[in-house]
């Protein structure tokens, strides 16, 4: 059985728009330190499961944080609108675990001041999509 991580990183790394923007560079939890850019990560917030007096469902939903990131923000929404198109809307009963919807439910900007003594911002913009599974 596939974890739901492994299903979308396969999702994202399917999606020709956005291996064109960012090719290989799509990873969990965070991005190596001074990778190239444009980039996305992506995480699992949570899990909620429902519980009633028979037992828990087996229908579940999780909040994934999926970021783009980008040396400029045109490339950054370019790269965001990619995660749109690969997510959002989408469901896929032919895995295990199957997913019946994803929902974006949020996206926003952010920028990130230089650390390292240069004065290149980094720019991201966070998405968080909800994942109904079983």
């Amino acid at each position: 059985m596939a974890t739901l991580e492994t299903i979308i990183q396969a999702r994202l790394e399917a999606t020709t728009a956005l291996t064109n923007a960012v090719s290989t560079r799509i990873y969990r939890y965070q991005r190596p330190r001074a990778s190239a850019l444009p980039a996305v990560t992506f995480q699992r917030i949570n899990t909620h499961i429902s519980n009633y007096s028979t037992g828990a469902l087996t229908t579940k939903n999780a909040t994934f944080q999926v970021d783009a990131w980008a040396a400029d923000m045109d490339t950054c929404r370019t790269v965001a609108d990619a995660v749109t198109t690969a997510l959002s809307g989408w469901s896929s009963t032919g895995t295990t675990p199957a997913f019946k919807m994803v929902h974006q439910v949020s996206d926003y900007d952010l920028s990130t001041p230089p650390t390292d003594g240069d004065d290149v911002m980094m720019y991201r913009i966070s998405q968080d999509y909800l994942l109904w599974f079983a």
